[in-house]
């Protein structure tokens, strides 16, 4: 029988609308079978591929039900499946995840900061209603990267907002992927109590030599806190010529014994510059200063000069006998507070006075340099 025009077109577009339907049931046990095989699975990382392959199929109604599985593996399957497919219904279960699963918060957040703008609408609904201050500082470090006008917006209302409380929060996770374009938004609250310490450092991450001369000048302040010191001393690192440096290791090491942190700190930036200067300090520094950690970082730099005139200021540093670390607030407790500045690659001759072997170990390589050096002395004679 020959079939006319019209019936043609009627009979291929029943075919295509039937294979339609059965690739739609065939795609629903294929979703449930690994969602099914997701839960069975004992491995993290296969269970993380498997939940890939469910949001290729693009069920919502699997990947929500592995997002609110009790295994946090589970979830974290459920995560990896949110890569390939979202929705609403998804995406603010996700939010959900970051704000409440401390055990997929990571994740959950790298995926929401990978794509801001998606999840942009949905975190700005929650931060409005939110009472938590967790919840909040939270969101405003997941949009960081968000060009959104709305969230931008909100950053610049709790950063003008002196009542706020979350005005650093603010500042610092807008300032990290916006310091270009908003440059002299951020420097104008450089006399702001509470974001001072935030625009120094901002100054010191995206400025340039032009800035040394503030930075030098903060130095140079015996008002100036330990905290901004720090950041200024990094700031000379990097753009200061070596007279420069020099000259602000040797104050930094003439400081009061009030700031044995911020020795600690200038020792580990500057430790391998050698004059005679600052050996002179550091010689009475490993002699006389109260924190033992402080003591041994400096006899540990003076190794370097190899000369026998460090003989006496060794010598009571590597004979004396353990103290556990009891740093008073200022002194090595401060390092620790300056390690969260992101300067811990820069940090690398701190190490802590731990404990009793770390110590030992520590010192019997002072007392084979102090052999050397009596050997030294001896051929002089």
């Amino acid at each position: 029988m020959k079939l006319s025009n019209h019936n043609f077109v009627v009979f291929f577009i029943t075919i295509l609308v039937a294979a339609n339907l059965s690739a739609e049931t065939d795609s629903v046990p294929n979703a449930k079978s690994i969602y099914q095989a997701i839960l069975k699975e004992n491995g993290l990382e296969d269970k993380k591929k498997l939940g890939m392959d469910l949001g290729k199929l693009g069920s919502e109604e699997y990947i929500l039900k592995l997002l609110k599985e009790e295994s946090y593996w589970d979830r974290h399957a459920g995560i990896s499946a949110s890569k390939e497919f979202s929705s609403e219904k998804i995406n603010q279960t996700l939010i959900d995840l970051y704000l409440e699963d401390y055990m997929t918060d990571d994740e959950t957040g790298k995926l929401i900061e990978g794509s801001p703008d998606k999840f942009a609408k949905l975190l700005l609904g929650v931060y409005g209603k939110s009472k938590k201050s967790e919840d909040k500082k939270k969101i405003l470090e997941v949009l960081r990267s968000s060009n959104s006008q709305e969230v931008i917006s909100l950053y610049k209302k709790e950063i003008n907002d002196p009542k706020s409380k979350f005005r650093s929060e603010a500042f610092d996770a807008f300032s990290a992927n916006n310091w270009e374009r908003e440059n002299l938004f951020f420097r104008s609250f450089l006399e702001d109590k509470t974001l001072r310490y935030g625009v120094i450092k901002f100054i010191h991450d995206h400025g340039s030599k032009e800035d040394k001369p503030f930075m030098l000048e903060l130095l140079k302040q015996k008002s100036t806190p330990a905290g901004e010191c720090a950041v200024a001393l990094n700031a000379i690192k990097k753009w200061g010529s070596y007279s420069e440096q020099e000259a602000e290791f040797l104050r930094s090491l003439q400081k009061s014994s009030n700031d044995d942190g911020i020795k600690i700190y200038s020792i580990s930036l500057f430790g391998e510059m050698r004059s005679e200067p600052v050996r002179a300090e550091l010689c009475k520094i490993a002699d006389s200063a109260k924190s033992q950690n402080l003591r041994l970082l400096a006899a540990e730099t003076l190794v370097g000069y190899q000369d026998v005139l460090n003989r006496p200021c060794l010598k009571k540093i590597a004979e004396e006998a353990y103290h556990p670390n009891r740093s008073k607030p200022g002194a090595d407790d401060f390092i620790f507070a300056v390690l969260t500045l992101g300067f811990s690659n820069i940090v690398k001759g701190i190490r802590e006075n731990n404990n009793r072997n770390e110590f030992l170990s520590r010192q019997s390589l002072l007392k084979k340099h102090l052999s050397l050096l009596d050997l030294k002395a001896n051929d002089t004679k």
